[in-house]
């Protein structure tokens, strides 16, 4: 009999949602299957240091088998990383061994990625999860949309309350970026087993301050009414 995998992100980008973790953790206890999270946006993000979902809900991460990311995001890299029990890592490098030579990281790109984790720091992330609720507070206070997302998470998907369609998001995004504010609708596959509707993906940063959220919702509010 094969194992059973459950494999979920830590903080879906085609939403913002979180993982309930804990409660995944019960269910595998419940049904015997093992973990794999992909914390690619939850790693440098989540946590009162950063280290991603186990830590935000201060799970032990024995509970969870497999944890991968990419690097390409929060480090400002290339390449991803694995991380697991010394017996899982070591199956992996043995599995791995014939992609040593022929897809390794680059020694300046692994050098990049410790130094991004250098500047790795409790203050750092309590100012981008500060952000990132102030941001979700100030796009909930427009009538002319919804907005998904955990309050934490630094992606928001926005769509209209009136006529959400692909165009209109496309047109708002093209008068925003003549008046200044960069933002394009989300785009999502064609193969989606569950499709989402059109949306405009917002993306906080440790780097903003708070009057420059509160300009760009306000000019973001104008330019849809505007269209109203």
């Amino acid at each position: 009999v094969g194992f059973k995998w459950c494999v979920t992100e830590g903080l879906f980008v085609n939403t913002g949602n979180i993982t309930d973790l804990p409660k995944l953790i019960e269910l595998k206890k419940k049904y015997k299957f093992r973990i794999f999270l992909d914390e690619s946006h939850s790693f440098g993000v989540l946590g009162v240091n950063g280290r991603g979902l186990t830590e935000h809900f201060d799970v032990d991460r024995r509970n969870v088998d497999m944890i991968v990311g990419s690097m390409e995001h929060s480090l400002g890299s290339i390449g991803g990383f694995a991380c697991g029990s010394s017996f899982v890592i070591r199956h992996q490098r043995l599995l791995g061994a014939g992609y040593v030579f022929s897809a390794s990281l680059p020694p300046l790109h692994a050098s990049m990625v410790i130094t991004a984790m250098d500047f790795f720091n409790p203050e750092l992330f309590s100012k981008l999860q500060s952000l990132c609720q102030f941001t979700h507070t100030k796009l909930s206070a427009l009538d002319s949309i919804t907005v998904t997302g955990d309050p934490l998470s630094p992606m928001k998907h926005i769509r209209l309350v009136d006529g959400n369609t692909q165009e209109n998001l496309k047109a708002i995004c093209e008068e925003a970026r003549s008046k200044g504010l960069a933002i394009t609708p989300a785009s999502y596959i064609s193969t989606e087993t569950f499709p989402k509707e059109p949306s405009i993906r917002l993306t906080v940063n440790s780097e903003l301050s708070e009057t420059e959220i509160s300009g760009a919702v306000e000019k973001l509010g104008q330019i849809i009414a505007g269209r109203s």
